[in-house]
Formats: C-alpha cells, sequence, structure tokens
C-alpha cells in the first residue's frame, strides 16, 4: 500500500555516531587544533562510516534518526535508499520530527508520503546533497507529478509534466521530473508537493513499478540494476525519449539536470568577453559553483552576490555603482504592469560579471527582485540569460535553465564599484580548496 501506520516504538537513547576527533568528541590532542588537520581526519572518518552504513546498510538492530544520516555522503546516502525505499524523505524533509527513532528492521510498515502532502525540503549542511539529490531520488516510482515552490514561495511554482526514468540515477542526464522549462530541482528550503498542486490523487499509480520490480528468494520485490534494465526497454522509456526530444526541439534551453556539468561550466568561462574585475567576477561565480558552493554559505541572495565580489577582489564602501534601478518605481512586486524595468537601451549596457536584480515576484523581497550575477547572453535577441546565484536554502550555483528577461526582467543594473590593485588568484583558491576543503575566505 501506498500508506503504511507507522507503528509505536519503544523509546531509547538512540546509538550515536561519533567520529574519533569530532566536536562531539572531547580531544587533548594538540594536533588537532588544526582546522586543516581537523577537517582531513574528520573527512576520511566520515568517509568510512559512509562505507560502513552503505555496505552493512545499517544493522536492523541499531536505531537511529536523521540527524545520525544527513551527514553521510551522496553515494552512501543513494545506496541506503536502494535497501531502504523512502529512507531519503525521512533525513532531507519533515515528513517525520529529527528525533523520531527509526527501526530499521521494521522500515517497511513506516509512512510513506501521501497525494496532496506538502514536504519542506531541508538538506541541512550537506552541501553536496543539496547540489546533487533530486525528487526522483527520494519519491517511489508511484508518485508521478510533483510541484515544487521554490523557497516553499507558492509565486514560484513548477509542477512536472512527466516523470523520465524509474526512480533515482539523479546524476544522468533525462531524469526526474520535468516541465516546459526542463528539470526540476528540489534544494534546502523548497516545498514539495506529493502528486503535483492539483488532482494530486490521480498522480499517484500504486501500479507503476509493478512490471519492474525483481523478486527475491524470500518473496520480496525490489527495485534493482535488473529493474532499471527492465525499464530501458519499454514503452515507458521509449515515452520518455519522444518527451524529451519534442521538449528539447520546442525549448532547447531546457535543463537536463540539477546542475550544469562540470564541462558546461568550463565551457562558460572560455567564452567569457570580459576583462578585469569584470573577467575575475565571472571566473569567481564560476569556481564556486564548480564546487558546490566551496563551504560557503549565505543569509540571502544579496549576501551571496556581496561574497562572490569581494573574493573575485571588488573593492569599496559598496560593491556596486548603480547604473539603473526601478526598484522603487513600481507598488508591489510586479514591475511589468508598470514598465518599470530596463529598456532595450539598457539591456545592451549589461556586462559578464555585473551584478543584476531580476523580477522573479517572489514574496521574500518587498520588491519581488532576486540578485544574481550575470554570466553571459544565450539569446540576446531574446533576452535569455544565463545567471548564478544562491540563497539562504541553496548554495552559489550557476541557473540550470537560462532566465528570460521578458518574463523576468531586469529592475537593477550594477557594475563592480571598484577593485584591489592585485585580484585574486581564481586558479590558485580553486587548487587550495579541492586540497583542504576549507571554505575561502572573501579578500
Amino acid at each position: 500500500m501506498f500508506l503504511h501506520t507507522n507503528p509505536q516504538f519503544e523509546i531509547f537513547k538512540p546509538k550515536r555516531l561519533i567520529f574519533e576527533n569530532s566536536p562531539d568528541k572531547p580531544t587533548n590532542n594538540p594536533e588537532n587544533s588544526s582546522p586543516e588537520v581537523f577537517h582531513e581526519k574528520t573527512k576520511d572518518q566520515r568517509n568510512k562510516l559512509g562505507d560502513d552504513v552503505s555496505n552493512k546498510l545499517v544493522l536492523p538492530e541499531e536505531k537511529l534518526n536523521k540527524l545520525d544520516l544527513v551527514k553521510l555522503d551522496v553515494d552512501s546516502l543513494i545506496k541506503l535508499e536502494d535497501k531502504y525505499p523512502g529512507i531519503l524523505l525521512y533525513i532531507f524533509t519533515d515528513i517525520t520530527g529529527d528525533n523520531e527513532k527509526i527501526d530499521f528492521s521494521k522500515w517497511e510498515f513506516y509512512k510513506k508520503p501521501v497525494a496532496g502532502q506538502k514536504l519542506k525540503v531541508d538538506f541541512r549542511e550537506n552541501n553536496a546533497a543539496n547540489m546533487e539529490i533530486g525528487a526522483a531520488d527520494m519519491l517511489s516510482p508511484v508518485v508521478r507529478c510533483i510541484t515544487v515552490y521554490e523557497d516553499g514561495d507558492s509565486a514560484l511554482a513548477r509542477t512536472s509534466e512527466r516523470r523520465l526514468g524509474l526512480k533515482g540515477k539523479n546524476r544522468s542526464n533525462g531524469i526526474g521530473f520535468f516541465d516546459k522549462n526542463g528539470y526540476i530541482p528540489i534544494y534546502t528550503g523548497d516545498t514539495m508537493i506529493i502528486g503535483g498542486a492539483a488532482e494530486s490523487k490521480k498522480n499517484i499509480d500504486l501500479n507503476y513499478d509493478k512490471p519492474f520490480l525483481t523478486k527475491k528468494a524470500d518473496g520480496t520485490e525490489i527495485l534493482d540494476d535488473e529493474s532499471y534494465a527492465r525499464y530501458e526497454q519499454s514503452d515507458e522509456a521509449r515515452k520518455d525519449r519522444e518527451y524529451l526530444d519534442k521538449l528539447y526541439k520546442e525549448n532547447p534551453q531546457a535543463s537536463r539536470s540539477k546542475n550544469l556539468t562540470h564541462e558546461e561550466i568550463d565551457a562558460i568561462e572560455a567564452r567569457n568577453t570580459s576583462t578585469g574585475i569584470g573577467a575575475n567576477i565571472v571566473k569567481t561565480a564560476l569556481m564556486v559553483a564548480r564546487n558546490g558552493g566551496m563551504g560557503m554559505r549565505g543569509k540571502h541572495c544579496w549576501d551571496w552576490s556581496n561574497k562572490i565580489y569581494k573574493m573575485a577582489g571588488v573593492s569599496g564602501n559598496s560593491p556596486t555603482k548603480t547604473i539603473f534601478t526601478y526598484t522603487k518605481k513600481y507598488p508591489g512586486k510586479d514591475c511589468k504592469p508598470y514598465d518599470a524595468h530596463a529598456t532595450p537601451s539598457q539591456y545592451a549596457q549589461i556586462s559578464p560579471g555585473d551584478w543584476i536584480f531580476y523580477n522573479n515576484r517572489n514574496t521574500s523581497d518587498a520588491h519581488g527582485n532576486h540578485s544574481a550575477v550575470f554570466l553571459e547572453w544565450i539569446d540576446r535577441d531574446n533576452l535569455l540569460a544565463r545567471v548564478a546565484s544562491g540563497s539562504f536554502g541553496k548554495p552559489w550555483h550557476v541557473h540550470n535553465k537560462p532566465i528570460d528577461f521578458k518574463d523576468k526582467p531586469v529592475t537593477r543594473l550594477g557594475k563592480p564599484s571598484g577593485s584591489i590593485a592585485v585580484l585574486p588568484d581564481i586558479t590558485a583558491i580553486e587548487q587550495k580548496y579541492r586540497h583542504d576543503k576549507i571554505p575561502p575566505v572573501a579578500a
């Protein structure tokens, strides 16, 4: 059944997963006072924990809560989901409380999401999971549709047209929930509605995965490698391919996955036409995105853009000098009814590395604007642009689909106010981060 009753288990102190030399365990070893040494040790120990959990697939007698599992690496999390379908929902959404004990020996009886249920996504501080895990990794194949409210904002809703693929394997292109703009990602702070915001019950097909399940010797049925192989030969896979072919003919810029590949990000950098501080801003924005946010955190979109500017070497009391602004020239959150946005000649002034506000009509900002760094024009005539940004819930990232300025116009353009005499070496910063994994400090 899609919905199970959650049994009441006895309450007891859970077995905590504590890394050697972690903040949870005192140590008198002076060597561990170095953040570099501490990080390398805990990273190695965390990887070992991930290997232990994924290889042993959590011993049935272990009863844990989501906070015990939230820091596992992505590969271990996916393996855990293969063994205990739905565990990613427990770890990274509010389907249950943080402290509810998980009895893996009785996992089959735990409650599953129901049609129309709203789940708040929270990847905690696991940036890798935030950037790589998608809704199709979490949800059973019986869920055929979702609606996602970006940052929990219903004004930024996307509802899937089709779910592609059987389940998971999100790191491959063309797998997941798609709409006319392509792949629909989920990040911390987003709200996910099971079955979609409208007619959700019709979008739950309890028999969908039946033809693909593999029956084990003990009589249980599971999704395994054979299941995915059968799916690829099925009529459903053919429909997936037809959907993608049609989608990319109608919208060549539709996104294919949660993130751009490193090769795609490198190609943007190679096309960068800016010089000086503008070029360094683009290079910094792409570096941070390529490395999953580099362990940095931003309070909101403006704070993220400011961090990128400072790291790139922008100086001055204010990070930008304003070229034009319309942010206070319209009431409410929608600038379009008042034509309070960039004109054709003003769009021509935008260059890679500029700091823009564009009007996506979100509910968080008083004027419905979002801060981003402009990277490049994808289609200048049709005002399609590539940008990078972050928010409280999302690490800094290059947007996986173009921003249509005809729909979400630019309401403010800022250019770097100045720069330090010797610009930071972004390549060296990236190499250092990849070596020690310590978040970089802004210039």
